[in-house]
C-alpha cells in the first residue's frame, strides 16, 4: 500500500509540521511518501506529479488558504483514478467533516482534529483490507468487516458508514503525546535548506479567545523534553536558519519556558534564529533577565495583542494586561537583541473605528519592530461563530472567511482600514523606511501612529503613486514630509536626507533618485567621484569601511555607494543605537556605504563618513 502525505503551502519557504508526524506514525509498515506543494504551482502540474506517484490514497492536510485548490486537486484524482482514496485532515475540516463528505463526493475520509493516531488507526485497517480484498477501494462495501473498526475510530469521518456520533462526543485531542514519534532526527540538511522549520513542544492553549480554534481544546500536553532538545540538536547542527515554535503560548508555562529558552541558548551557532508566539505580560524576571543576556538577532517574539479596549478583551475571553505587557515589550526593547512583532486584529466586538485608532496607537507608540493589522475571521468552530447575530457579523461565505462588516464598523471602514493595512505593511512592516518613519512620527506624529499611515494611504491614492515601484515609495514619503513642514519641530531637510540613507541602506542602487540627491552632489558630481576615487586607493579607508586587507580598489570600487550629507548621518544613527536620544549635528559629510559588508542585525550597511568641503 502507497500514501502520499501532501498539502499545499502558501510559500516555498514554509514546511509543513502535521504531514511529518503522519509519516512518522505509519512509514515503519506502509510505503508512505511526504511531497509538499505550494499555492502558487500550476494545478495541472501538481496533479500529474500526484498520479504519476501510483498512490492508493492521497492525504491532504488542509488550511483556509489552500482549500479551495485542495478540493479541485482531490475531485480531479479521483475522476482520474476512481480507486485512489482521498482523506482530508486540518482545521478547515474538522468542524463540519461530516458536511464535507456529504456535499464531496470525492472524498472518502476526514480525520478531525489531531490526526496521529487516526490515520495510524486507518493504515492497520487498509492493510488488513488489502491483504484480503486485493484493492483497498473495493473492501469497504456493504457488509464489510471493516466499517466497524473504521466506525470505531473516534475522529474518523468515513463516506462508507454513517455518521452516528455526534461531533461533540469525538475526542479531537490526543492525551498522550510521546505515542507521536519525532519527526526530525532523520532529517537530511537539503530537506530543511532555505526553508522555515516549524516545531512545537507544547499542543494547546491556557487562554479562550473567542476567535481562535486553539480555544475549542482545554489544557496543555508537552512533548518530553529530552526529545525535544534531540531534535533541535539536530536541526542546529544541520545548519536550520530559523526554527518557528508553532506552540499556542510558549511562555504559558514560566518555569519550561526558562528551561528551554536557556537550552536554546546553548544552542546558539552565530546565525541561528528562534521564533516564538508568546503572551508578554506573563514574562517574569527571571525571563526577561535571561533573553538581556541573548545574542543580538537569537530571538524572535511575536506578541497578541489584538485590541487595547478592555470591553473587547472581556467578550472575546481574550486574558491581556496591557499596562504589563506594554512595560515588558518597552524593557525587552531597551536591550536591543531580540525582534518584536505585534498583533492586531481589526473587527472585534465593541470596537468602532475610533476606538480601534486608539488600539492602534497604543501598540505603535511602543515601535514595534512589525506591527501586523489583521482582520477578524469567523472560522469554522471558533466560539465566534456563535456570536455573528449578536454582534450584527457579516462575512466572507469563503475563505478565509475574513469580516465585511459589524454593528460597530461599516463596510467603508473596513475598507479604509484596509488602505491603511496596506501601507502600514509596505512602509513599516518592511523596515526600508526605518530611520525616515521613525523622524516623521517622534515630530510630527507622535502618539498618532495611525495618523501617520492614513495620511500617508491619503498622499498615495491623491498623487496617483505607484507603490509597487520602491522609488515612489520614497516620493510618497518625501510627499507627506514634506505636507507636515509647517511644524516647527520638524527640519524638513534633515527628514529628507534620513529618506536618502534609507534609500542608500536598501541595497547596491545604480542612482539615487533626482528628488532625494543631493543638491551639492549635482553641482559636483565630477569632483566628488574624484573625491571617492582618491578615498578606494587608500588601503586603510577600505579596511575602515570592512573590506579585507588584500581587496584591490577596483573592486571595493564596484560595491559601494556614496552620497553627500549636510547632517553628521554616522553620529545620529550611533546615537538611537546607544540611547534612542539624538542630536542632529550639522556637518557636510560624504557617507559611503559598503554593500559587500552584509547588513547588521540594526538593518544597516557597513558605513564611513568623511569630510567634505564643498
Amino acid at each position: 500500500m502507497k500514501i502520499l502525505l501532501t498539502t499545499l503551502n502558501s510559500k516555498f519557504i514554509h514546511s509543513n509540521l502535521a504531514v511529518k508526524y503522519m509519516h512518522a506514525m505509519i512509514r515503519d509498515r506502509v510505503d508512505s511518501v511526504v511531497e509538499e506543494f505550494t499555492i502558487n504551482e500550476d494545478i495541472e502540474e501538481i496533479l500529474s506529479r500526484i498520479m504519476q506517484g501510483g498512490y492508493d490514497m492521497v492525504a491532504f492536510s488542509c488550511y483556509i488558504w489552500n482549500i479551495e485548490r485542495t478540493m479541485k486537486l482531490a475531485e480531479n484524482i479521483k475522476k482520474i483514478s476512481p480507486q485512489t482514496m482521498i482523506l482530508l485532515g486540518g482545521p478547515e475540516v474538522t468542524y463540519d467533516a461530516d458536511m464535507v463528505i456529504k456535499k464531496n463526493p470525492f472524498v472518502d475520509f476526514v480525520i478531525a482534529g489531531e490526526g496521529e493516531k487516526a490515520i495510524s488507526d486507518l493504515a492497520d485497517i487498509m492493510l488488513q483490507a488489502e491483504d484480503s480484498a486485493g484493492e483497498i477501494s473495493r473492501a469497504f462495501g456493504e457488509n464489510s468487516p471493516y466499517l466497524e473498526p473504521l466506525m470505531n475510530i473516534t475522529n474518523l469521518y468515513t463516506a462508507f458508514a454513517p455518521c452516528d456520533m455526534d461531533f461533540e462526543s469525538r475526542s479531537l485531542v490526543i492525551t498522550d503525546l510521546s505515542i507521536i514519534p519525532p519527526v526530525y532526527l532523520e532529517t537530511k540538511k537539503q530537506e530543511i535548506e532555505n526553508k522555515i522549520v516549524y516545531y512545537e513542544t507544547s499542543r494547546g492553549c491556557t487562554f479562550s479567545c473567542a476567535y481562535c480554534l486553539s480555544s475549542t481544546t482545554k489544557g496543555v500536553r508537552f512533548f518530553d523534553y529530552d526529545r525535544v532538545k534531540a531534535e533541535l540538536t539536530h536541526l542546529v547542527s544541520l545548519g536550520a536558519r530559523q526554527i518557528k515554535f508553532v506552540d499556542r503560548t510558549f511562555n504559558s508555562d514560566e518555569s519550561k519556558a526558562l528551561d528551554m529558552i536557556s537550552f536554546l541558548m546553548s544552542l546558539d551557532d552565530g546565525s541561528i534564529n528562534f521564533h516564538f508566539e508568546i503572551t508578554a505580560h506573563l514574562l517574569q524576571r527571571p525571563v526577561l533577565d535571561l533573553i538581556k543576556t541573548a545574542r543580538r538577532g537569537l530571538f524572535q517574539f511575536e506578541i497578541g495583542v489584538q485590541s487595547t479596549n478592555d470591553a473587547t478583551l472581556r467578550e472575546v475571553r481574550r486574558a491581556n494586561r496591557f499596562e504589563e505587557l506594554s512595560h515588558n515589550v518597552l524593557e525587552i526593547k531597551s536591550y536591543g537583541n531580540v525582534h518584536q512583532h505585534l498583533d492586531l486584529i481589526a473587527g472585534l466586538p465593541y470596537e468602532d473605528l475610533q476606538r480601534f485608532r486608539k488600539s492602534f496607537n497604543d501598540v505603535f507608540s511602543l515601535k514595534p519592530d512589525a506591527l501586523q493589522l489583521g482582520f477578524l475571521k469567523i472560522l469554522k468552530g471558533s466560539p465566534m461563530e456563535k456570536t455573528v447575530e449578536k454582534h450584527g457579523y457579516s462575512y466572507r461565505s469563503y475563505p478565509p472567511y475574513e469580516v465585511l462588516k459589524n454593528s460597530y464598523m461599516s463596510y467603508a471602514d473596513i475598507d479604509h482600514l484596509r488602505s491603511v493595512e496596506n501601507v502600514l505593511d509596505r512602509f513599516y512592516n518592511t523596515g526600508r523606511f526605518r530611520y525616515s518613519m521613525e523622524y516623521l512620527y517622534d515630530t510630527v506624529y507622535c502618539g498618532r501612529g495611525y495618523d501617520l499611515f492614513e495620511d500617508l494611504s491619503a498622499i498615495i491614492k491623491d498623487n496617483d503613486i505607484n507603490t509597487v515601484r520602491k522609488e515612489e515609495e520614497f516620493r510618497a514619503m518625501k510627499l507627506l514630509g514634506l505636507s507636515r513642514s509647517e511644524c516647527d519641530c520638524m527640519n524638513t531637510d534633515f527628514y529628507v536626507e534620513l529618506l536618502r540613507l534609507d534609500y542608500m541602506n536598501m541595497g547596491r542602487n545604480p542612482s539615487l533618485p533626482a528628488f532625494l540627491a543631493s543638491k551639492n552632489a549635482r553641482e559636483g558630481e565630477s569632483r566628488l567621484r574624484e573625491f571617492i576615487f582618491e578615498f578606494t586607493r587608500d588601503q586603510q579607508n577600505l579596511v575602515e569601511l570592512g573590506f579585507a586587507e588584500d581587496v584591490h580598489y577596483k573592486d571595493a570600487y564596484k560595491k559601494i555607494n556614496w552620497s553627500i550629507f549636510e547632517y553628521d548621518m554616522v553620529q545620529y544613527i550611533s546615537e538611537i543605537k546607544k540611547s534612542g536620544k539624538t542630536d542632529i549635528v550639522k556637518s557636510v559629510n560624504v557617507l559611503i556605504v559598503n554593500y559587500d559588508s552584509g547588513k547588521d542585525h540594526n538593518g544597516d550597511y557597513r558605513m564611513l563618513r568623511r569630510a567634505y568641503e564643498i
